[in-house]
């Protein structure tokens, strides 16, 4: 008999042990999770920096090239003037040399066919020459004359000459100068071109880096939000072994044994939220068990439970209920509690997380996310309906909401199954 009750005994410590085993491990692993993500934050941290440091580096190159690419398109743009100058330069030597050729040819037929002449009639011309004279000293006046043209028409030829030599030399200069040019503009559009190709090279560089880091931002919110998500989760189980109570109502066994006479079946609340059927308890606000946290409020954007992903970062798997609110608007605390969290939560933004101790014999926190700005400290205990922080759109977010969640005993609820809207 003894043996038999010590074995129903061994049983039911078993039983009854069991759970607080399982969450014990599950809170430990829960913990270990939180350290992975938070190495794994800390790892994508460094990585962003470093991509960050490798895109300023990348930048300052291009902005480099593109000094270089601008020095060089003006070089490039002062020879293509000069280039062009020594264009006009050779075709207007290129014509004074033409009309020197033919003036010169000129002179040259004149004095062939005055030469050619002498030559034909030879002594003949000289005899006429002689007996047509008056004189002697006629004679030698006409012999004088004819050397003399002879003398002046081989001194034009030669001058003729020395111009035509002098423009077959500066033309022979321009042309040398102008083939120096046009390979120098060769070689420097040559090398504006390498640069234009290193710029492409280093854009395509850099947007790859560019959208590393993005990648790298879309991961680390996504840490960011898992990181805030255990937090709240191990804070929220943490606060629900302490069994901590803020006044928010019916909160005691003694309390509902009360209201179960009184009422005859009456309605905790504790696991709808909404109004109860008799009239409603005392324990609740006029809201319900939660009061709503932006009072006059009530266009939910999104709902518990899954939904299309509204933006990168963002859960499909939605743990809240977003209300659409502008900036500014007060958020206010839908019970008494205590301030487990106040400041910068990674993709919830500006985030205040809130225990309100046992409500229905069951632990609640609330977190009311990316806010514009906080007016709440952590470990600064609140009242029911005390603004804590103002709405905005911080954090992951497509515009200004309030991101609402409830999480019982550890594990995120429903929102709407605590308030009467």
């Amino acid at each position: 008999m003894n043996k038999k009750i010590v074995s129903i005994l061994l049983v039911l410590s078993f039983v009854f042990t069991t759970p607080f085993t399982f969450n014990t491990v599950n809170a430990k692993t829960d913990k270990e999770k939180l350290n992975d993500v938070k190495s794994k934050i800390d790892s994508k941290k460094n990585n962003l920096n470093n991509e960050k440091n490798t895109s300023d580096n990348l930048s300052g190159e291009i902005k480099d090239v593109d000094s270089k690419i601008s020095e060089l398109s003006n070089t490039i743009s002062a020879q293509e003037k000069k280039q062009s100058t020594l264009e006009k330069d050779l075709i207007r030597t290129k014509e004074e040399l033409k009309d020197a050729k033919e003036k010169r040819k000129k002179y040259q037929d004149a004095l062939k066919e005055r030469m050619e002449t002498m030559y034909m009639y030879g002594n003949m011309g000289y005899l006429d020459l002689i007996f047509s004279s008056t004189d002697f000293s006629d004679l030698i006046s006409k012999i004088i004359t004819v050397q003399s043209l002879v003398s002046y028409d081989r001194n034009i030829i030669s001058k003729l000459q020395d111009t035509e030599n002098d423009i077959k030399t500066k033309t022979t200069k321009i042309s040398s100068s102008k083939k120096e040019l046009d390979t120098t503009i060769k070689s420097l559009a040559k090398n504006k071109d390498d640069l234009n190709t290193l710029k492409i090279a280093k854009n395509s560089e850099l947007k790859n880096v560019n959208g590393t880091i993005n990648d790298l931002k879309k991961q680390i919110a996504s840490l960011e939000k898992e990181k805030s998500d255990l937090d709240s989760k191990i804070a929220a189980q943490s606060a629900a072994s302490t069994n901590v109570n803020y006044n928010n109502g019916n909160d005691s066994s003694k309390d509902k044994d009360d209201k179960d006479k009184d009422k005859g079946n009456g309605n905790s609340g504790g696991n709808t939220g909404g109004s109860s059927s008799g009239g409603g308890s005392s324990s609740s606000s006029k809201d319900g068990v939660l009061s709503w946290p932006v009072p006059g409020h009530y266009n939910i954007t999104s709902y518990f439970g899954h939904r299309d992903q509204p933006t990168a970062g963002a859960s499909t798997n939605h743990g809240a209920v977003d209300i659409g609110v502008s900036t500014g608007t007060p958020v206010r605390a839908p019970a008494n509690g205590k301030v487990t969290y106040s400041g910068w939560n990674g993709g919830y933004g500006y985030a205040v997380s809130i225990d309100c101790g046992n409500i229905n014999g069951d632990h609640i926190t609330v977190l009311l996310a990316h806010n514009s700005s906080l007016k709440v400290s952590t470990g600064q205990k609140v009242k029911r309906g005390q603004v804590v922080s103002y709405s905005g759109s911080t954090g992951i977010s497509t515009g200004p909401h309030l991101h609402f969640a409830v999480y019982k005993n550890g594990y995120a609820v429903d929102p709407l199954n605590y308030v009467n809207i």
